[in-house]
């Protein structure tokens, strides 16, 4: 009997834990925000670093100090303050955004010069997420902003952070989060 209980008790135990990230399927749209922020910004550091744009990368970050910082925080809330989660994401997303440029081989240098000028011309958060949206550059976070009456539950219940999927190649079509992006920090 004991054999049996022990196997039950830790099946239990292991859908609990797993289950508060199977039920997310929303995020508050700050947290949504500041994911779409994080990958545009993992995208242009590739591309400045592979394309040698650090000019424009410059540019972008002097820009947008105050809302990368806002988003690298919460991140880090939604995160739980889990530092090494934190930055496992963080290295998943450039990593991503480096294969996707692998992929793209010279079309990608061709390419970041636009979205550099799109990143530079948008309008505070709003404006950055769309570019984001726009060029489908990859979040690794599927879950979209939750709608604004769904927003306050979404927040208040306790969800635990799902750990990125460590994949060799990102695939556009797999999520619009797996699309090009690169982020710095």
């Amino acid at each position: 009997m004991k054999t049996m209980i022990r196997p039950l008790i830790a099946g239990l135990v292991a859908a609990s834990i797993a289950a508060p990230a199977v039920a997310q399927s929303c995020m508050p749209a700050a947290q949504r925000a500041a994911f779409d922020m994080r990958a545009l910004q993992s995208q242009l550091m590739v591309a400045a670093l592979s394309c040698d744009k650090y000019t424009e990368y410059g540019q972008f970050m002097n820009r947008n100090q105050t809302e990368l910082r806002t988003t690298l925080t919460t991140i880090r809330t939604y995160y739980r303050g889990n530092s090494t989660a934190v930055d496992n994401y963080i290295t998943t997303l450039a990593n991503t955004h480096s294969q996707e440029g692998i992929r793209q081989g010279s079309h990608f240098c061709r390419d970041v010069g636009a979205l550099f000028q799109e990143a530079l011309a948008a309008n505070g958060r709003e404006g950055l997420q769309q570019v984001t949206a726009n060029r489908r550059i990859a979040t690794l976070q599927e879950a979209p902003a939750c709608a604004a009456n769904a927003t306050r539950s979404a927040a208040a219940a306790p969800t635990r952070a799902a750990q990125p999927t460590r994949t060799a190649q990102a695939t556009p079509a797999a999520n619009r989060s797996a699309a090009p992006a690169t982020t710095a920090r």
